[in-house]
């Protein structure tokens, strides 16, 4: 770890004692690892540790299974990421099939140039009517 650098562990080390999870978060600073710590106000402070060679020394918090997900989906809404892993998966798999549509028209342009029958397949392309942006329209005025 270098100083300055923040780093967090999360670990369920309760052997079946306990449904959560602890939170350990450690800063090198001064070339010293503290851990923080927060105190019976909620605030929170850097504690340095005395033995550099601690395995894990406590946790910072620990938190209940139930708040786990809740917590995981307000930090990365608030992170501006999708709450949920299914929503990205839904707009990979979009962007996909969007990819796989355009690899498609490619290969039958390109099919169509091998073959001579480019000019049939591009007669067969309708021009967009409005355009998308200025540019566009631009673009079309010069056309």
């Amino acid at each position: 770890m270098l100083d300055g650098e923040v780093k967090v562990i999360a670990k369920n080390d309760f052997y079946f004692s306990f449904d959560g999870l602890g939170i350990v978060i450690g800063k090198k600073m001064n070339g010293r690892i503290h851990i923080l710590r927060i105190d019976g106000e909620g605030y929170a402070r850097w504690d340095r540790q005395e033995d550099d060679t601690a395995t894990v020394p406590g946790h910072t918090f620990i938190l209940p299974s139930e708040v786990l997900l809740p917590l995981l989906d307000a930090l990365t809404s608030h992170y501006k990421g999708a709450s949920d892993v299914r929503d990205l998966r839904e707009f990979l798999a979009h962007e996909s099939r969007r990819r796989d549509s355009a690899e498609d028209a490619l290969r039958q342009i390109a099919l169509a140039g091998a073959t001579g029958n480019l000019a049939n397949l591009l007669g067969s392309v309708r021009p967009r009517t409005t355009p998308v942006s200025q540019e566009d329209a631009k673009a079309q005025d010069h056309l």
